[in-house]
């Protein structure tokens, strides 16, 4: 009997602003306080479970639930299948829809009557792609599947599309290739040393091996020269000769500034492009 009271001190503890009226959820809301609701319901597994539902009522013969309206009346619902506000979104986790006036009706008297517009179609959802979640709200739309596929296809593009931070190529082109000249790479390796370095390493023409230290900045996309030096290992000939690498991929160690940051490596003729990639940032 007391669950509107209580929802409305609870969300009043969340800083929201909404007014309820009906435990079904009708209340006068904005967008930004149904995702704050939701936020906080999503961290409990009986919320998930129900707001994920896909089914509502049993199979036949006991396919109908029954219950009493909160004016008295009695009422048998169900069952509903495919109970998908967001109709089949991949890696949809779940979803709620309504409309207005849940809790007025005319036997309530008109001063009752909220005087904010009446939503007649939103939607509240939840979807998940490479283990990140995203929260959408509709408050008015004509088409349930159709705008939340819009919206959440936006939201993981904008999110989960690498951003390019900065490029470096390495050698510079030009120059005479040999011991006093510009280097031409015939093979590569890259790697991390902890957050904001980068080793590479090179063989070149005259079948030295050049390892170079990079400190690496995400913010600005900057490759810093940190140290160098080259070897001669005197390498044993094989039967065939070892194929040639085009490109590479580093993950760097995750800092909690974003969902993940990269270089890539590519040779390109007879030098390497190296560019930072930053992906979700926080």
């Amino acid at each position: 009997e007391n669950f509107v009271e209580l929802m409305q001190d609870r969300v009043s503890q969340l800083g929201v602003t909404a007014v309820y009226g009906h435990p079904a959820g009708g209340c006068v809301t904005n967008l930004q306080d149904q995702i704050t609701v939701l936020k906080e319901g999503w961290q409990y597994p009986l919320f998930r479970q129900l707001m994920g539902a896909e089914r509502y009522g049993d199979e036949a013969p006991n396919d109908l639930l029954c219950g009493v309206t909160f004016l008295g009346d009695e009422k048998c619902s169900g069952p509903f299948g495919k109970f998908k506000t967001v109709g089949d979104y991949l890696g949809r986790e779940g979803w709620k829809g309504g409309n207005g006036k849940l809790w007025w009706t005319e036997s309530q008297g008109g001063a009752n009557e909220p005087t904010a517009t009446f939503c007649t179609s939103s939607v509240l959802a939840v979807a998940r792609r490479l283990d990140t979640e995203l929260m959408i709200h509709l408050q008015q739309t004509g088409s349930n599947v159709g705008d939340s596929r819009r919206l959440f296809d936006y939201g993981f593009q904008k999110i989960l599309t690498p951003d390019a931070r900065g490029e470096r190529e390495f050698p510079e082109t030009g120059g005479i290739a040999g011991p006093e000249g510009i280097i031409r790479v015939r093979n590569f390796a890259i790697d991390h040393l902890g957050a904001n370095r980068l080793v590479t390493a090179v063989i070149d023409d005259h079948e030295e091996l050049r390892v170079n230290l990079w400190g690496i900045s995400m913010a600005d996309g900057s490759f810093t020269p940190l140290s160098a030096g080259e070897i001669s290992p005197q390498l044993c000939h094989g039967p065939d000769p070892a194929s040639s690498k085009k490109v590479g991929l580093v993950k760097m160690p995750a800092n909690g500034q974003s969902l993940g940051d990269f270089c890539t490596v590519q040779q390109d003729g007879e030098h390497l492009d190296l560019k930072l990639w930053r992906i979700g940032e926080r």
